[in-house]
């Protein structure tokens, strides 16, 4: 298992997601090093603030996505998205003095093998659940669900403060969950979510809880549906306020997985 530093930047023409994916043309300097299991650490291309803190966070390939030469790319190179699990932000981000210097061999080089402890940094430096405490490991997954709260809030707004599917609250288990994940589609976006109770949410994940595209039903698995989930089977997905659902492509897409 490797660990490799690359190069992040807002609006790069690649699809890059803080995080969650970081994508890399072929042919570039250890390009086809890269595998599944490896760590990836985000390290922004500037110096944006005072020390140089500008290395982010890390986290493991969970899969390597093969994509198309981007439209502009003269030698026509063929893409890899690298979809990240498990990602740890540094609080506050690292120098490079913190990891014992700048790895690269030069100051263009967008991924460089380094090596790295993560663990001097994992009581006070990074966002995750340091023990099996249950109250921690619930806190930390409430954190992380909620971590889009601008569409949080519109999905909020959008189904009056009620589950989509439930109808019910508390508002604070209610999550914005993305009907095509967001490492997958890049989409952010009201069309491609739904406000749900947080145990549906992950049901919704696991595919134990599917909304029938054509007939915008719930259907509920049959490994569960004895269980209290099997009342929401055949129930009427609720509306937005201004009585529209999300796109349907959206919907027909994730019902086919």
């Amino acid at each position: 298992m490797a660990t490799w530093l690359v190069l992040h930047k807002k609006h790069s023409g690649y699809g890059d997601v803080l995080g969650e994916t970081y994508e890399y043309p072929l042919g570039i300097a250890n390009s086809k090093q890269i595998k599944v299991g490896d760590h990836i650490v985000f390290c922004l291309t500037k110096y944006p603030i005072k020390d140089d803190k500008r290395i982010l966070g890390y986290g493991r390939i969970k899969n390597l996505e093969p994509r198309k030469p981007l439209a502009d790319d003269s030698y026509k190179r063929q893409r890899i998205a690298a979809h990240l699990e498990n990602y740890r932000k540094f609080t506050p981000a690292l120098s490079f003095n913190d990891i014992g210097g700048d790895p690269r061999s030069n100051g263009t080089n967008s991924i460089n093998r380094i090596q790295f402890d993560f663990q001097l940094y994992s009581s006070t430096r990074i966002e995750t659940p340091i023990d099996d405490d249950y109250t921690n490991k619930q806190y930390y997954a409430r954190t992380v669900r909620k971590g889009q709260p601008k569409l949080r809030e519109l999905l909020l707004k959008e189904y009056d403060y009620r589950c989509t599917i439930s109808g019910h609250g508390p508002t604070n288990v209610l999550e914005a969950c993305h009907i095509i994940p967001h490492n997958v589609s890049g989409n952010n976006q009201l069309d491609n979510a739904l406000l749900l109770r947080s145990d549906l949410h992950c049901l919704f994940d696991d595919s134990l809880l599917k909304i029938n595209p054509n007939t915008y039903t719930i259907e509920i698995d049959q490994s569960i549906i004895k269980t209290p989930y099997g009342k929401l089977h055949g129930k009427s997905l609720r509306k937005r306020l201004d009585g529209s659902y999300p796109k349907v492509k959206f919907l027909k897409s994730r019902y086919k997985n």
